[in-house]
């Protein structure tokens, strides 16, 4: 039997710029969203085993440069809660922008959720099977 799992989107955007003044004005999702200026990844940053051993803010910094010289505009990650990578890449992010004020970088989180087994066999019980073939 395949793995089930689904994936739910939601669209939060984080900006690196603070809100304090006109100038640090950040552009609406919907100025951001299927504008070609706003390339986008996904992105992960991972350079362990797992996702325990996150990548530390120096070499998220590295990364975030190094998308921003592709033209990379927006990051969209799923590890937004149980690993470390999502508050160190918005560090990376705002550390970058502290020493350039032209960078511009924004994060959108999504929502990675799972069903109960869902990396196992047994994710489906006879109900959900009664169901799905019915």
């Amino acid at each position: 039997m395949a793995k089930v799992f689904s994936v739910l989107f939601l669209p939060l955007l984080l900006s690196a710029c603070s809100y304090d003044s006109p100038e640090n004005h950040s552009p609406a999702p919907s100025e951001i969203f299927g504008n070609p200026t706003y390339r986008a990844i996904s992105f992960g940053g991972y350079r362990g085993l797992t996702r325990e051993e996150g990548p530390s803010v120096a070499q998220l910094i590295d990364d975030v440069k190094i998308l921003d010289a592709m033209g990379v505009k927006l990051l969209r990650t799923y590890n937004t809660s149980q690993f470390p990578q999502v508050a160190r890449l918005l560090q990376a992010v705002e550390t970058v922008k502290q020493t350039d004020p032209d960078f511009e970088m924004y994060v959108m989180l999504g929502a990675w959720i799972e069903s109960k087994n869902a990396w196992t066999e047994a994710v489906w019980d006879a109900a959900n099977l009664a169901r799905r073939t019915s």
